[in-house]
């Protein structure tokens, strides 16, 4: 297996404003000394209460945030030696899928225009091919051409869910964040949101890393885990091993917090 994205010693401290009386507040690390690997055609999850910082790392790594140390490796690319016209020719072969898909759709766009949006950012395929596209990659998440058509405002959360997988995708990347995005789906969809980019996946090799607070999601999508909080890595390893035998209390606890058995739904 071919290691596609490297991260050694990630940081990130965001700058805190200062009380009207008395010190300044203190300063904690959003993101401290984080270091992984996500393998090629493989999964990654990244899980950890609100605040853990997980949703920094999806964007650290994209450098849709810059880090304050640390390296990231893609494909052999130090990322964050890269200009910012060297980066936006490497986001063609990065995506993120966000946890509210309709904050990052265009409202005033048809489907269609919006999911063939990335194509025309990166030059890619004339009018009527981008069209093409847009209706093949609709199709393939499950949508027909009919919905294309539309507006974001006329299409339920796990049907923009899927518009947003189908933009990331349509310019075939190699890797993809996905932050949250089951978060705010009831739980019918989120197993049709799963098994969709588990099929992408097979389909496409594609490497992704998946963030979620919720560990009975981990199984279902993820073939190794990295458990965070406060900012830091308290466990990593493959999934089956950390969710049978988790080493750290803060892991028991998280998987004391969901239900047990996953779900069926989820089960895929």
């Amino acid at each position: 297996m071919t290691t596609l994205l490297e991260v050694r010693d990630l940081g990130k401290t965001f700058a805190r404003s200062r009380r009207l009386v008395g010190r300044p507040e203190p300063i904690q690390p959003a993101v401290d000394g984080v270091s992984f690997t996500v393998t090629k055609g493989r999964s990654l999850a990244v899980v950890g209460e609100s605040g853990a910082g997980k949703s920094t790392v999806g964007r650290l790594v994209l450098r849709l945030i810059e880090p304050d140390r640390g390296t990231i490796t893609f494909d052999g690319i130090d990322l964050r030696r890269q200009s910012a016209a060297r980066m936006r020719e490497l986001r063609r072969r990065m995506q993120m899928v966000f946890q509210d898909p309709y904050s990052c759709l265009n409202p005033r766009m048809t489907i269609a225009d919006s999911v063939a949006e990335p194509l025309v950012v990166h030059g890619l395929g004339s009018a009527d091919e981008r069209a093409r596209r847009a209706s093949e990659m609709l199709d393939r998440v499950g949508l027909t051409a009919r919905f294309g058509r539309r507006h974001p405002s006329e299409l339920s959360g796990g049907q923009l869910q899927r518009v947003a997988i189908a933009r990331a995708l349509i310019v075939e990347p190699d890797f993809m964040v996905c932050d949250e995005p089951t978060a705010a789906l009831d739980v019918s969809v989120q197993a049709q949101v799963l098994e969709l980019l588990a099929s992408m996946q097979r389909e496409l090799g594609l490497a992704l890393l998946f963030i979620t607070h919720h560990l009975a999601l981990v199984e279902v999508i993820a073939d190794e885990v990295l458990v965070m909080r406060s900012g830091r890595v308290v466990e990593q390893g493959p999934v089956a091993q950390v969710l049978r035998d988790p080493a750290e209390a803060y892991t028991r606890d998280l998987l004391a917090s969901v239900p047990t058995p996953v779900p069926r739904a989820l089960r895929g």
